[in-house]
């Protein structure tokens, strides 16, 4: 198991093996995440991630998930100003 170095927010770097994280990737935008749980504060953090990353952390045996934007993202935003004038004349 590889030994992959990362930066918690609050404890600064910390080692954690390639089971400790995981990388998600998006389908539809090709953007990706890798996150974790810091093993000191036990927070978790989850960082944007560059191709080069994503290749090295699949490469060191981490796991990954792909997912994609819900299909609602595409849908015809018929009334959609009607609604949010009627939500702001309510108030």
């Amino acid at each position: 198991m590889a030994l992959i170095r990362a930066t918690c927010s609050d404890c600064g770097d910390v080692e954690l093996r390639s089971r400790d994280l995981k990388v998600r990737r998006c389908r539809d935008t090709e953007a990706a995440t890798y996150l974790f749980r810091c093993p000191t504060c036990a927070m978790i953090e989850v960082r944007s991630a560059e191709a080069h990353v994503v290749d090295v952390l699949l490469a060191a045996g981490v796991n990954s998930t792909d997912w994609s934007l819900p299909a609602e993202l595409n849908e015809r935003q018929h009334g959609a100003r009607r609604i949010l004038c009627d939500a702001y004349a309510a108030v």
